[in-house]
């Protein structure tokens, strides 16, 4: 300031450059407003609010947001805001900690419209995304702007607005939305907005429709029905810049109503004319004409399962589901008719046959799983695309229970495990949010001179099928997988994060090996996660 500058410009081209033209100017310190910056609240309505700043010519840079000014606690109201908390939170925005650069706020060096999205970025600074506000009528906001001069000293400028009630009749900006059926999945719905020219900002949103009918939805007026929906959003505003799609991934169950809503808003702040499309989403239906009407499931090594399956005329092709009983528990467990329905969703959990491949069907049964039971499970296509209802072909070819049992591989000779060590445990286990922590301890038994454990999830949980997998990761002892851990007899051992058993869905088990003092193998003891404490 007060210095004096010179200004040159000239032009240059691929012929040459021209003659420089120059202005000698100063910038008086006295023409300066007093203010570093100045803003004005315009385009206030129920749900969205700009924001206009001009910094002066000694504002290096500045940080913008807004709070409520209340807090609502037990029906009364507490100050929510407070300058000291505020220009704190506008210092750690300008200067973000480099271990945990988190914003508070937006900054800028430069003149700006900030809106209710940009008004609260609650983000790391990294993140391009805003956290935005949601206004409730009646709320009472300060905007505060932390503007630093050239020295790096900070003053706090602040005004407040109040939220007005939601109104529906000003504005004229139109919106449309369009589902079609290929947008529709079990659980996802996507949706094309596109709206007049004169639309600034839009707000979209979903909903179950039993939540609307128990609200009164369908016995309002359209207009006290714009309102409801533009005031039941619970979404920030988003610029609006032409049309577009969005995703919305859902907790909706196959055949459920839901209502899509969308709420336009113009460049003054007018709530336009709000919109909502119904739909249903698909539902599971198995009228399909197609049936498996013979199945037979063999094997002649433990590698393959050779399935051999007859249909009726009606079948275009075949869904086969074939998983380890652990596998299954865990991909499928109570969903069978869900993950055979939805092709979307589930398609990797099966594979499609046409009619000419179903005679000679041979699926791979991984080292690790072989020995084990193998659920498999068919539905039917018709030449329409319906399917047939979920057919279990272990029962269909006649087999004793639910699955197939696989072969186990042949071990070679010496691995008995026919060993007499004995061991004590102490065990005690507790889940939480779905998983199992075990806390155990080995005590030293008859005959034992020395013990190892490890955790299995392929789903064995008998004796005999756990000794497949002991006699697999044995195969080249004294040499050991790093899966087997040795144990120091009296010590606490912790295994997290397993599997608890879940009706008749197999949880992870942790088995435990012994040396005899004749040098022999054997499985002392095993546990499964789920089933309980044990002492024994």
């Amino acid at each position: 300031m007060d210095k004096d500058y010179t200004l040159a410009v000239y032009a240059e081209n691929a012929a040459g450059k021209s003659e420089e033209v120059t202005k000698q100017f100063k910038m008086p310190s006295a023409s300066v407003s007093g203010d570093l910056v100045t803003f004005e609240i315009k385009n206030l309505s129920a749900l969205s609010v700009d924001v206009e700043v001009k910094k002066s010519a000694e504002c290096t840079r500045y940080a913008i947001g807004a709070v409520s000014k209340f807090a609502n606690t037990g029906g009364g109201e507490d100050m929510n805001y407070d300058d000291d908390t505020f220009i704190e939170s506008a210092q750690r925005s300008l200067n973000p900690n480099s271990d945990y650069p988190f914003q508070p706020y937006n900054t800028s060096d430069s003149d700006g419209i900030f809106t209710e999205l940009t008004l609260n970025k609650a983000k790391l600074q990294s993140d391009p995304d805003n956290t935005g506000l949601i206004f409730t009528p009646g709320q009472v906001y300060v905007v505060g702007i932390y503007a630093l001069n050239a020295s790096g000293e900070g003053t706090l400028y602040k005004k407040e607005f109040t939220v007005p009630e939601v109104d529906v009749t000003k504005g004229q900006v139109n919106v449309e939305i369009a589902v079609e059926a290929d947008d529709m999945t079990l659980t996802s719905v996507s949706a094309s907005f596109k709206a007049d020219v004169s639309c600034a900002k839009l707000i979209t949103s979903i909903v179950h429709k039993s939540t609307l009918k128990a609200s009164g939805f369908y016995d309002m007026g359209e207009d006290d029905q714009m309102k409801f929906l533009a005031s039941n959003t619970a979404q920030c505003p988003q610029p609006y810049t032409g049309e577009f799609k969005r995703d919305f991934s859902t907790a909706f169950s196959p055949n459920t109503d839901f209502v899509i809503s969308a709420v336009p808003i113009d460049a003054e702040g007018n709530i336009g004319k709000v919109a909502f499309f119904e739909g249903t989403t698909p539902g599971i239906s198995f009228d399909g004409l197609g049936k498996i009407e013979t199945a037979n499931v063999t094997q002649t090594t433990c590698e393959n399962i050779d399935i051999q399956l007859t249909a009726n005329e009606n079948v275009n092709e075949i869904r086969l589901l074939c998983l380890s009983d652990a596998d299954f528990s865990k991909a499928v467990g109570s969903d069978l008719e869900w993950v055979m329905f939805d092709e979307k969703t589930y398609s990797h959990l099966w594979t499609v046959y046409k009619t000419s491949e179903i005679s000679n069907i041979q699926i791979a049964v991984d080292e690790m799983r072989r020995g084990l039971p193998f659920y498999i499970y068919a539905v039917t296509v018709d030449a329409n695309g319906n399917i047939s209802p979920v057919q279990n072909i272990a029962e269909l070819a006649g087999l004793e229970g639910e699955t197939f049992v696989t072969m186990a591989e042949q071990q070679e000779e010496g691995i008995a495990l026919d060993g007499s060590g004995k061991i004590s445990l102490t065990l005690t286990e507790e889940t939480v949010d779905g998983m199992t922590t075990v806390n155990f301890t080995v005590a030293k038994g008859e005959h034992t001179q020395q013990a190892w454990y490890f955790r299995d999830s392929s789903g064995a949980t008998t004796a005999e099928s756990l000794k497949e997998v002991v006699k697999r990761l044995f195969a080249d002892y004294p040499e050991l997988p790093t899966s087997v851990k040795s144990i120091t007899f009296d010590t606490s051992y912790k295994e997290e994060y397993m599997v608890p058993r879940d009706g008749k869905y197999y949880g992870d088990v942790i088995a435990f090996i012994t040396l005899d003092d004749d040098n022999k193998l054997s499985l002392a003891t095993f546990h499964e996660a789920g089933t309980g404490n044990v002492t024994k």
